[in-house]
């Protein structure tokens, strides 16, 4: 299995060069929270998104860094989320009271974030069929892009999260068919593991992987230099 530092490099790079090729088009921004017509902005988002969408199939593990990391990642989620609904709906009492508020916005926040952060593992891993099934598969990834691609137009933030979810999803799985144990990408439908190098050249795979990724930055790096 590849390092969860292998995945978030090759998320980071690989989406910066879709954010490249893609940067003219009107939907592109879409995809991104913080839209801005200057390209090196949108590439940022896009490096950012492209190396956390990155890591989240091994939130099936329990051990794996998604997983442990998930409690924290949505607690910080809650308190984002319970801020923002303070200041869409700000209170018209005095400072103290709306400091009141948004104290306890983001307290009930965190906590609401920490328990979902703990049930979404818990849940997929119950669901997901083991370590690299049901968040390793294409099949998987093509139903995420499909709500995505219908939601975006309609609801760009929802849609945008589905998207990035199936472009992580497959960025992960490049980078884990290249270790020797391979990835079962058809599950459910069938438990035939994808290798792409033989079993020799499978125990170097991470590393040949990571060279390709850096090879492929210093492209990119020159293109838009």
């Amino acid at each position: 299995m590849s390092s969860y530092r292998t995945h978030a490099l090759s998320g980071a790079v690989l989406s910066t060069g879709v954010g490249v090729i893609i940067s003219s088009m009107p939907w592109a921004a879409m995809l991104v929270p913080f839209r801005s017509s200057a390209m090196f902005d949108l590439l940022g988002q896009f490096a950012v998104l492209g190396a956390i969408s990155a890591l989240w199939p091994d939130i099936d593990e329990p051990n794996s860094f998604a997983s442990r990391s998930s409690v924290t990642v949505f607690a910080l989620l809650g308190c984002l989320s319970g801020s923002a609904l303070v200041v869409r709906f700000p209170a018209h009492d005095s400072a103290s009271a709306s400091m009141i508020t948004l104290a306890l916005a983001l307290i009930v926040g965190a906590l609401i974030g920490a328990l979902v952060g703990y049930l979404v593992p818990w849940g997929i891993q119950t669901i997901a069929g083991g370590h690299r099934r049901g968040t390793h598969s294409w099949l998987t990834f093509l139903a995420l892009a499909m709500v995505g691609c219908v939601l975006l137009p309609w609801i760009p933030g929802i849609g945008a999260i589905f998207c990035w979810l199936a472009w992580g999803g497959f960025v992960h799985v490049l980078g884990d068919i290249v270790t020797p144990s391979g990835v079962p990408v058809w599950y459910p439908v069938s438990n035939r593991r994808l290798h792409l190098f033989p079993p020799g050249i499978a125990e170097f795979g991470e590393w040949i992987f990571v060279a390709v990724i850096i090879a492929v930055g210093i492209l990119i790096g020159t293109a838009i230099t």
